[in-house]
């Protein structure tokens, strides 16, 4: 397991820093509301605005998530990557972003943990992500994973699949005519 010491802090309840295949990102258990609340903290943003959750493959978020058979497909095409998808929670009491990483560490990172990570970008709410190695002990962290230097890339796509109409809530690394294509409906 390449990512040991990070797998440790989050067994612990601890906080840690991550690349993405976007920014790096600062995540914990998801499933744990004390470690989300510490989240919101460190970026100095509101407790109630959901955190997106990192998970290893479509089987994980369809534990978590319903997941409409007929978009199964469209999110195998998009997956992994810069796609987050939000659906409603098994329970049907909240609605949650999920996304599988385009990372092979962290979808194993993940996997090994056996469950979701809530993951929101490293930056304090209204500045912009951070994606400088030299930048991440700004955060205060339980384990931080440093892979240098990440490329500027464009942000994930986010649309919300909940209601009858799905929308586009940010049109980023795919734009939404892919999405169009992708699933076989109008955005």
């Amino acid at each position: 397991m390449k990512y040991k010491n990070a797998l440790e802090a989050l067994r612990h309840g601890g906080i840690i820093i991550l690349p993405t295949d976007t920014v790096y990102g600062i995540g914990c258990d998801a499933l744990l509301p004390a470690a989300e609340a510490r989240i919101s903290m460190l970026k100095k943003r509101e407790s109630e605005k959901r955190v997106a959750w990192l998970v290893s493959d479509i089987d994980m978020a369809k534990e978590y998530v319903s997941i409409p058979h007929d978009l199964e497909r469209g999110l195998s095409e998009l997956w992994p990557g810069g796609f987050t998808g939000i659906f409603l929670s098994k329970d049907k009491s909240v609605t949650i972003g999920v996304r599988v990483p385009n990372h092979d560490g962290i979808r194993e990172l993940i996997r090994e943990f056996g469950k979701p990570l809530a993951v929101s970008s490293l930056n304090k709410t209204g500045e912009p992500p951070i994606n400088k190695s030299s930048e991440l002990n700004t955060f205060e962290a339980d384990f931080i994973i440093n892979e240098g230097d990440l490329p500027e890339r464009p942000a994930s796509t986010i649309v919300d699949f909940v209601g009858m109409k799905y929308k586009i809530l940010r049109e980023g690394h795919i734009p939404k005519d892919e999405l169009e294509s992708v699933f076989g409906t109008i955005f």
